[in-house]
């Protein structure tokens, strides 16, 4: 038995939309209507969903274009500028499947999930992470202050443990998580957050 696409949209608490390749919006949930109304440089129009800041839309072109694209990578999570009262979210975006995986990009339907305003993590997340990157528990800890946005010294402050073990912690985290950089660190930690 298939759900139709509304009735599992509207169960997901998460902003979803359903997108053509040409960004043609096909379903968008309650929570997406909410949140497509300029906020973060989104915003919903005659059907079409809008990019409306130059660097951001250039990211989300090519977000789509490698989506959409045969053999190529199935999700990508793109990081959208604070909205008016600071808060921070990820643009989560994932190819969905199709029966006939048409060549035409314009055919292919494109899920995207707004989600993961700056926050701690829950402590079921918490687990995911841990499992996904073979994480101790201090790393994950320190991990999740991290996403909340919290520096390397509030870390260590709010740990009761020096700036220097915090430091090492996050240097553990980067090797575990094939990353370098804070922000693609951020962005695997909320790839483990992506509803798809």
């Amino acid at each position: 038995m298939r759900l139709p696409v509304a009735t599992i949209g509207e169960a997901i608490s998460v902003p979803v939309i359903l997108l053509d390749g040409e960004r043609g919006v096909l379903y968008a949930n309650s929570s997406a209507h909410k949140l497509l109304d300029g906020r973060f440089h989104l915003k919903l129009q005659s059907e079409r969903l809008l990019v409306t800041e130059s660097n951001l839309n250039s990211h989300f072109q090519a977000a789509l274009a490698e989506i959409t694209r045969n053999g190529r990578q199935h999700s990508v999570a793109l990081p959208l500028h604070s909205d008016a009262s600071g808060r921070r979210a990820i643009l989560h975006l994932a190819s969905a499947p199709s029966e006939d995986d048409a060549d035409d990009t314009s055919q292919k339907l494109v899920f995207i999930g707004i989600v993961s305003f700056a926050r701690e993590l829950e402590p079921q997340e918490l687990t995911r992470l841990r499992e996904t990157f073979g994480l101790s528990e201090s790393e994950a800890e320190v991990a999740a202050f991290i996403l909340a946005g919290k520096s390397p010294r509030e870390i260590a402050r709010r740990r009761g443990t020096s700036l220097q073990t915090v430091r090492w912690h996050i240097k553990n985290i980067h090797t575990k998580t094939h990353t370098r950089r804070l922000t693609d660190l951020v962005l695997q930690i909320q790839a483990v957050r992506s509803p798809f």
